[in-house]
């Protein structure tokens, strides 16, 4: 139906004013008397067919055997390892200049911790004294039209 639509209507866009009418009469084409009857039928519930699925639809699924993995070779393996220990080695790098450069702020002391506990108080109680206040910023000026 959304497609119809704006093959029918180029210069048109769904939008939310739209979008149910769309919705709907598609939920009503898709629900009627003929669609209804015919899935039943070719389900076999009405009028009853047995024979409608065949029997093999109804079998148990079987374990999946795969492929045997393919063995590796030590130059290889000694390869894979050297990329993964390098990689490792830049990612600790970048935590340690992360720790460093780490600025202390209100939601570096809460971060989803409990705001009522004693020690968390204290510590946003003794952050707030070493911040100096800001200053509000100036109201804006309106226009008169």
């Amino acid at each position: 139906m959304c497609q119809k639509f704006v093959r029918d209507n180029p210069p048109s866009k769904i939008t939310k004013f739209n979008v149910a009418a769309l919705a709907s009469n598609a939920y009503v084409k898709a629900l009627s008397n003929s669609n209804l009857k015919v899935s039943f039928q070719k389900a076999g519930i009405y009028p009853l067919d047995r024979l409608a699925d065949p029997v093999e639809n109804f079998k148990p699924s079987e374990p999946y055997v795969g492929l045997e993995p393919t063995p590796v070779s030590a130059a290889e393996q000694s390869d894979v390892d050297s990329y993964f220990k390098a990689a490792e080695s830049v990612i600790d790098k970048k935590k340690e200049q992360n720790k460093t450069a780490i600025n202390k702020t209100l939601s570096s002391i809460v971060s989803g911790q409990e705001i009522t506990r004693s020690d968390i108080c204290q510590e946003i109680f003794s952050k707030a004294q070493s911040q100096p206040l800001c200053e509000p910023p100036a109201p804006k000026k309106r226009k008169n039209n």
